[in-house]
């Protein structure tokens, strides 16, 4: 779903992406988009809408922003125009001849804003308001039954489609929740490698990443993508931390009116529980450093998070790759940031209302890492070849460690793993087998 497009000649900008022509406009757009002309408009749209089919939508002319992953590209004779769904995915970049979504040319536009062709330039076109508060909290119940209509709901996306389905084995707690949804309604798909096991990347996002640095650096999901060339859709447990009350920054911020920190309730459970491991490593010291945000009142906490939430962008589609991302919804999004502070804590100590929900779905099924990340990646390493040395397969996760640990270097691990994941591995072991831990940390 990249594209430019623009009155201008921008081809040598964007080498990666196929080069069209429409009226008096060139667009740069990737593959798989679908076309149809409709009086003297011609219409490219991409993506999913929930409700109805993105083509009922066309033509029915209907461009009220609604639940799915979409956009709609409509261009004329001096005239372009374009459509996404209410949550909206991806940033934009503009100057008064080129809009996009695929390099930062130009000013970047957050979620709030929309843009128009005015003939001669791109102009502001609209401002959109970010969700009221509500004068509401739900408790741990309630917000199971949101979550568990919401991805019924979604489902349908899964069900509809004459596409294949992918879901890539992660370990993940939203990833679980995904496949239960899927299992519960006999919806088929195929399992395969989680993107960081394969390290496969679409050529026009790896060529695009090197090209703008500043692109991967805000948009890293692209590299988790499982890459095939063949059309399909790809489920994905995105913004499931964000969405579903288990970001600790979010989390943080959402327990201030209620008089405690993350660290408070860190402090007061055991590490074996999803999240402690991930908080201490990952963002127990920047939460700490962070600047103060003074968030008396659950509106407050509530006006404050979901604006982050909602300008943070981490994917869209690809090329022939549909992303199934039920978790980027602003409706769900809304309403569990309505939750009572004991549903706050649970979820981001252990994921107890994720699990939930997939038991509901799914019974005792579902298989979900013992802490965030971790699993994941130590089966990536045991699984690559330049580290496989061949260990029984009945090893457990603490011998795979150790055995590593004096036979590579912290730099070399590092580089494989990323330093945050690498400290997870050692905050592992830090609590369960000491005297291997390198004084690193």
């Amino acid at each position: 779903m990249f594209f430019t497009v623009s009155k201008n000649d921008f081809s040598k900008n964007h080498p990666y992406l196929n080069t069209h022509q429409f009226y008096d406009w060139n667009a740069y757009l990737d593959t798989n988009w679908k076309q149809v002309n409709i009086e003297d408009k011609t219409i490219l749209y991409k993506g999913y809408t929930i409700k109805q089919t993105i083509l009922e939508k066309i033509f029915n002319k209907d461009w009220i922003q609604e639940p799915g992953h979409y956009l709609i590209l409509i261009f004329g004779d001096n005239h372009f125009e374009y459509h996404h769904d209410d949550t909206k995915s991806f940033p934009i970049w503009y100057q008064d001849d080129c809009l996009s979504n695929y390099a930062p040319i130009g000013e970047k536009i957050w979620w709030t804003g929309h843009l128009k062709w005015d003939r001669e330039k791109f102009t502001w076109n609209y401002t959109r308001e970010y969700p009221k508060f509500q004068d509401v909290e739900y408790d741990f119940d309630q917000c199971v039954d949101i979550l568990y209509d919401h991805m019924l709901l979604w489902s349908n996306v899964l069900k509809d489609t004459d596409l294949p389905i992918l879901s890539p084995e992660t370990g993940g707690i939203d990833a679980a929740v995904c496949r239960a949804v899927a299992d519960s309604q006999g919806i088929k798909y195929e399992s395969v490698d989680s993107g960081f096991n394969i390290k496969a990347i679409d050529p026009s996002v790896t060529n695009n990443i090197a090209e703008h640095g500043k692109t991967v650096r805000e948009y890293r999901n692209f590299s988790q993508i499982y890459f095939t060339d063949e059309p399909h859709i790809q489920c994905t447990g995105w913004w499931g931390d964000e969405a579903v009350l288990r970001h600790p920054i979010y989390t943080n911020h959402m327990l201030q009116p209620h008089g405690t920190t993350l660290e408070e309730v860190f402090d007061n459970v055991d590490t074996n529980c999803y999240m402690k491991p991930y908080y201490k490593v990952g963002y127990k010291d920047y939460i700490k450093n962070m600047p103060k945000q003074h968030l008396p009142t659950r509106k407050d906490a509530f006006e404050h998070v979901i604006e982050i939430i909602l300008n943070d962008f981490q994917a869209w589609h690809n090329n022939n790759i549909t992303l199934w991302t039920p978790f980027r919804d602003i409706t769900l999004i809304t309403k569990l940031l309505h939750a009572d502070k004991d549903t706050i804590i649970r979820q981001q100590v252990n994921a107890d209302l994720s699990r939930a929900v997939a038991k509901r779905f799914t019974g005792e099924k579902c298989i979900i890492d013992t802490w965030k990340n971790l699993n994941e990646r130590m089966s990536n390493v045991i699984a690559h070849e330049k580290l496989n040395h061949n260990l029984p397969a009945e090893s457990t996760l603490v011998e795979k460690i150790i055995y590593y640990h004096p036979t590579k270097s912290y730099n070399s691990l590092e580089n494989y793993f990323g330093w945050r994941n690498l400290r997870l591995i050692y905050e592992y072991m830090d609590e369960f087998c000491p005297d291997y831990v390198p004084q690193l940390l």
